[in-house]
């Protein structure tokens, strides 16, 4: 947490993050993919995970509004399991993101994540910091690795790891 915040409860951090979190549908030959994007600027840009939007014939956004855009698929990064898409949108919140560097074990963070995709967008559970783990290497890459301990993820959905001061820290795989 920036030393400069004070800390949000639980329903100011929901109400100011979850306006930037959305549902990511990829429709592919065999069916849908569900997963949680998070807004990254005002232009239509968002994050989400690469094994949710890999095989997409169609992506989908719905916001945290309730409307729904296609989506471009601009670019993925398959080692850090990370994608961007653009949608075409107007009045967009951007979420605000933060470095992880000063998270450590014990610290609580929230995750903001679809756990049934549009059944029930924008579920938001509490977690700890498990671990910081610097420089793991997975395919040939050297990632920083923020392992947290929330209940009832889904390995589909994803989900935003924010601070208790309603910074983006991660992206859940």
């Amino acid at each position: 947490i920036d030393e400069q915040q004070e800390p949000l409860s639980l329903q100011e951090l929901y109400r100011k993050v979850s306006p930037s979190i959305t549902v990511v549908a990829a429709k592919t030959g065999s069916g849908v993919s569900y997963g949680t994007g998070v807004i990254l600027d005002e232009n239509g840009y968002l994050l989400t995970n690469a094994h949710t939007v890999r095989d997409a014939l169609r992506l989908e956004v719905t916001l945290s509004d309730g409307s729904n855009c296609t989506a471009a698929f601009v670019g993925m990064d398959s080692d850090s399991d990370l994608a961007v898409l653009k949608i075409s949108a107007q009045n967009l919140t951007a979420a605000e993101f933060a470095s992880a560097d000063g998270l450590a074990a014990g610290d609580e963070v929230v995750v903001l994540s679809n756990l049934f995709g549009k059944s029930l967008p924008g579920t938001m559970t509490e977690a700890t910091v498990a671990a910081v783990n610097e420089d793991v290497a997975i395919g040939g890459l050297s990632l920083r690795v923020l392992q947290i301990s929330a209940s009832g993820l889904s390995g589909d959905c994803g989900g935003v790891v924010v601070n208790y001061s309603g910074q983006v820290v991660g992206i859940g795989i």
